[in-house]
């Protein structure tokens, strides 16, 4: 079961989809001003809030579960994960008007080929640092580890590019070009990432002209951060898609 909150608002249905870890609650300042436009709805992804899980967390798995809740052909807006999910929403729903994705953009992240500038060794033991400092963290929420590490697993194997390469629902994807903040130790490897991420989309953007690239100078947790800047992103990309 999905759970969903509902933001209230007239207009057409907007479903917005958080990151790993968060729950629609996240969407809150961001809502507030798109209800002049749509009548707005979050869900908490599945196994996270008010939800049930799914074994194992697949992205085919949680278009299912959203394809339960009956919607009238939403607008779709993610975060992160959120919005990986979103361009599989898309993917598997062309007739779906439009999609934003805020930094929910590739993987796998592994992949050195993923990072410009940078030559495989060097990508490789910085990632490996990271890992490490990923897994510290996650060692403080052991009751979510298990979730924390199946959806690390479906994002490791899966890459959206090729879905937004060849999307039939116009779509804009957001990208973050400022680091969150503690992130300083890995500046190198992150602006590595960062540039080969928009050499790769600026070239599924060649490909698909109803793809749109909007880098913004915020970080990763820009729709906590700007909340007033995304939900104007999100009117603005909305509106380019409709006719």
């Amino acid at each position: 079961m999905i759970a969903l909150t509902e933001f209230g608002g007239s207009g057409p249905e907007l479903l917005m989809l958080h990151g790993s870890g968060g729950g629609a609650g996240d969407w809150n300042d961001v809502a507030e001003p798109l209800t002049d436009d749509f009548t707005v709805i979050a869900a908490d992804l599945p196994g996270h809030g008010r939800s049930g899980g799914l074994t194992p967390w697949t992205f085919s798995g949680a278009v299912a579960a959203l394809d339960t809740l009956g919607l009238d052909n939403p607008f779709v807006v993610g975060m992160s994960l959120g919005g990986m999910l979103a361009v599989h929403w898309a993917a598997a729903h062309p007739e779906c008007p439009a999609v934003v994705s805020i930094d929910g953009h590739r993987a796998p992240v592994t992949d050195p080929r993923n990072y410009e500038g940078m030559n495989e060794a060097q990508v490789m033991a910085e990632r490996a640092r990271l890992q490490s400092s990923f897994d510290a963290m996650l060692s403080m929420f052991p009751e979510q580890d298990e979730l924390f590490r199946d959806i690390a697993d479906a994002m490791a194997t899966d890459d959206v590019l090729p879905l937004l390469s060849r999307l039939q629902t116009p779509a804009t994807v957001v990208v973050s070009t400022d680091d969150m903040p503690g992130t300083a130790d890995f500046q190198d490897l992150l602006a590595a990432f960062r540039r080969g991420l928009l050499r790769d989309l600026r070239r599924a953007a060649r490909d698909n002209p109803r793809l749109a690239i909007q880098p913004v100078p915020l970080t990763h947790a820009m729709h906590l951060e700007s909340p007033g800047t995304v939900a104007s992103l999100i009117t603005t990309a909305t509106a380019r898609a409709t006719p």
